[in-house]
């Protein structure tokens, strides 16, 4: 039991590690955060945004959550739903990261 609870956690940080650099990357080259704002311009263009979403959410969940709680417009039960999905998109996206990682041939 222990173990998978270490598993997850290492999984959740490694999702959500991945997340920021996704997104911190998309800010660094566009100089605009990444935000569930899109306009639908292209077929390629939100093919790209949808997989930028896939990988880059939990990080711009916990912006929205965190820029809520500074200007008190969001509650605590809203804070800890925000968190837990936050938290289960890490660890999903954190076992594709690994699994992606560990079947690479070096």
């Amino acid at each position: 039991m222990f173990q998978e609870l270490l598993l997850a956690a290492y999984l959740g940080s490694a999702g959500f590690v991945f997340a920021g650099i996704v997104g911190s990357f998309f800010q660094l080259v566009t100089g605009l955060p990444l935000t569930f704002k899109t306009e639908l311009n292209s077929f390629i263009a939100t093919f790209a945004r949808f997989f930028l979403y896939i990988f880059a959410g939990p990080f711009i969940v916990s912006r929205l959550v965190m820029a809520g709680r500074s200007e008190n417009s969001l509650t605590i039960a809203g804070g800890v739903i925000a968190s837990s999905l936050v938290m289960l998109w890490s660890v999903s996206s954190g076992l594709v990261v690994v699994h992606i990682a560990l079947s690479l041939p070096f």
